[in-house]
C-alpha cells in the first residue's frame, strides 16, 4: 500500500518513518467520488484531496455535492477545493469549469475558505437535479465588494444549475448588486490541470469549436499561434472546448446569438500553448512535496441579459459534456433557443409553454391532487427540433404515472423517468423523456 497523505500520519506506529520518496510515489489526484457510473442524481459528500490541505479544513461528512450519471461517466463537481466553483468531469477526468460571476476588482476562486460560498441540494430524483450555489465576489484580499451606502449589501450571486440524465443543463446566474453598471464578467471556459500534469496534456491544440445554429462551425488553434479574436462563424452560439485525448467527451456551451460575443482569453504566462496560473484552485495548501494544480482560461463568452432591474442581472446559458458532432449540437440549441410549440389536446392542464431557465414545458394541474391524464402534442419541426423533453407539472400530487408517445408505450427506465418535487401544498412531477423528433410527436402522462 502507497500512503499518499500527511494526514494519515497519526495513524502510523511511533518509530516508523516514511521517505520522501515513498510519500511522492503517487501524484495527488482531484476526489470525484465513487468512480465510474452510478445513480443519477445528487450527493452529499466531503471529498479528500488526500492531503495535509484537507486537515485544517472544519466541516462535516456532506461539505461538497456530486452530480452523477447513470448512462455516462461523467461528474458535476462542487468542490470546497474549487471555492464551490462548479466543475464537469469528463470520462477520462478532465476538469472544465465555466467559472463564476466575476467583477474587474475580484473573484470569487479567492474565497479560499469558502466563507461566503456553499452549495446546496434543491432537488434529486431520477428525472432532474436542481443544485443551488451562491457566493459573493471578492477582492484580491478576500473582502467583500461594492457595499451599499444605505443597506450594507454588498454584492451577492445566487447560480442555480438545473441538470438532466443526459448529461447537460441551464445555468442560471443573478447577481444582487447596487453597482450594476460597472463591468461585470459571467463566463471563463477554463480547464483545470490536476498535479503533475500540463495544459497541453488535458486541452487538445485546436481547443475551440464555434458554431450557429445553422451548423456552419470553425475550429481554433493554439498549435503554432495564439489566436487573437474568433472571426467565424457568423451569428455563433455554440462554444465546444475540446479535450485530450481525442475521443473523450468535450464541454460545450450554448447562448442566445442575439448580442453574444465569444473572445480567446489574452496570453498571461510564457511558456506553452495555453496559460498555465497557479493561484488557484486549492490555495494554501501545504504539500509542497507535490506538484501545484493549476487552470488554463481559454476564452471567454458574454450575451443578453436574461432579466434586469434596479437591484439585479440575470443570464442564462445551456452547458454540459458531449461527444456528439456540431450538427448534434445545433439540433440540441434549436430545441432549447427554439422550442417546439405546445398545446394540451386532453386533460384538465393548461400551459405557459417551455420555461427556457428549466429547460422543460410548464403546466399546471387543474385538480391539484387529482391528475386526470394528459395529453399534450409538441409541434416538432427542423428549425424547432424536440431533444429529450421535460415537463414540470404542477399541482400533480404524489401519483405515479405512465407514458405513451405517439400511441406506443414507454416503459419507466433510462428513456422515461420522473420524479416529484415536494412543495408546501401538493408535489409537482417532473417527467424526462429521452427522445428526439422533427415532426409533430403525442405525449400522454397518465396516472397511475
Amino acid at each position: 500500500m502507497i500512503l499518499k497523505s500527511s494526514r494519515i500520519a497519526a495513524f502510523l506506529l511511533p518509530g516508523i518513518v516514511l521517505s520522501a520518496a515513498i510519500c511522492q510515489a503517487a501524484p495527488l489526484k482531484f476526489p470525484i467520488g465513487p468512480s465510474g457510473t452510478g445513480r443519477f442524481g445528487a450527493y452529499h459528500t466531503e471529498l479528500l484531496y488526500g492531503s495535509s490541505w484537507d486537515t485544517p479544513w472544519r466541516v462535516g461528512p456532506q461539505a461538497d455535492v456530486v452530480v452523477r450519471f447513470d448512462q455516462f461517466n461523467y461528474r458535476l463537481i462542487f468542490w470546497r477545493g474549487t471555492s464551490y466553483v462548479p466543475c464537469w468531469v469528463n470520462n477520462n477526468g478532465k476538469w472544465y469549469t465555466d467559472s463564476s460571476v466575476r467583477r474587474a476588482s475580484g473573484d470569487v476562486k479567492y474565497d479560499k475558505l469558502c466563507t461566503y460560498a456553499h452549495a446546496r441540494i434543491v432537488e434529486s430524483s431520477d428525472a432532474r437535479v436542481v443544485v443551488h450555489w451562491r457566493y459573493a465576489p471578492l477582492n484580491s484580499s478576500g473582502a467583500l465588494i461594492n457595499t451599499d451606502s444605505i443597506t450594507n449589501w454588498n454584492d451577492w450571486v445566487d447560480e442555480f444549475y438545473i441538470i438532466y440524465p443526459d448529461g447537460m443543463g441551464v445555468r442560471r446566474m443573478k447577481l444582487f448588486s447596487s453597482s450594476l453598471t460597472t463591468p461585470i464578467y459571467y463566463q471563463q471556459s477554463t480547464v483545470i490541470n490536476e498535479p503533475n500534469t500540463t495544459p497541453e496534456s488535458n486541452i487538445a491544440l485546436a481547443a475551440v469549436t464555434l458554431a450557429n445554429l445553422n451548423g456552419d462551425s470553425q475550429t481554433y488553434s493554439w498549435a503554432t499561434t495564439w489566436p487573437v479574436s474568433f472571426p467565424g462563424p457568423s451569428n455563433p452560439a455554440i462554444q465546444i472546448i475540446n479535450l485530450n485525448p481525442t475521443g473523450s467527451a468535450n464541454a460545450f456551451q450554448i447562448v442566445q446569438p442575439t448580442g453574444a460575443s465569444f473572445a480567446p482569453v489574452t496570453r498571461q504566462t510564457s511558456g506553452g500553448n495555453f496559460n498555465k496560473l497557479t493561484d488557484w484552485p486549492l490555495i494554501g495548501t501545504t504539500d509542497p512535496a507535490y506538484d501545484k494544480p493549476s487552470y488554463s482560461p481559454i476564452s471567454t463568452i458574454t450575451w443578453s441579459t436574461s432579466a434586469t432591474d434596479k437591484w439585479t442581472k440575470s443570464w442564462m446559458m445551456m452547458t454540459g459534456l458531449t461527444t456528439g458532432s456540431v450538427a448534434d449540437l445545433a439540433t440540441i440549441a434549436k430545441s432549447w433557443l427554439q422550442p417546439a410549440n405546445p398545446a394540451v389536446t386532453a386533460g384538465s392542464y393548461t400551459t405557459t409553454g417551455f420555461n427556457q431557465g428549466d429547460r422543460a414545458y410548464s403546466l399546471a394541474c387543474g385538480t391539484p391532487g387529482s391528475p386526470t391524464a394528459l395529453i399534450i402534442r409538441l409541434d416538432g419541426t427542423s428549425s424547432s427540433p424536440i431533444y429529450n423533453p421535460a415537463f414540470v407539472i404542477t399541482g400533480w400530487g404524489k401519483r405515479d404515472c405512465s407514458l405513451r408517445v405517439n400511441g406506443v408505450p414507454v416503459s419507466r427506465g433510462s428513456a422515461f423517468r420522473y420524479g416529484y418535487r415536494k412543495t408546501a401544498a401538493f408535489s409537482d412531477l417532473i417527467v424526462w423523456v429521452q427522445a428526439q423528433a422533427t415532426s409533430t410527436t403525442i405525449l400522454e402522462i397518465i396516472p397511475t
